[in-house]
């Protein structure tokens, strides 16, 4: 998601609509090891951490005026 401010998500229409797509080792690797970077973030923040589902979330941008 890039210059948008909302994400949607929503299922295929049909099951063909469904794909798996071949995940690079390193790639694997990186997710591994953001999610237990991840993991103790939110033990160290305990219930200061927010909790979005996703892997990676971004912060708004303040505004520079």
């Amino acid at each position: 998601m890039m210059g948008n401010k909302t994400v949607i998500e929503k299922d295929t229409r049909s099951m063909a609509g469904e794909r798996v797509l071949p995940l690079p080792a390193p790639v694997k690797e990186a997710l591994k090891k953001s999610k237990a970077l991840q993991a103790a973030e939110k033990l160290a923040l305990g219930t200061g951490y927010a909790d979005s589902g996703y892997m990676c979330v971004m912060r708004p941008e303040k505004s520079t005026r």
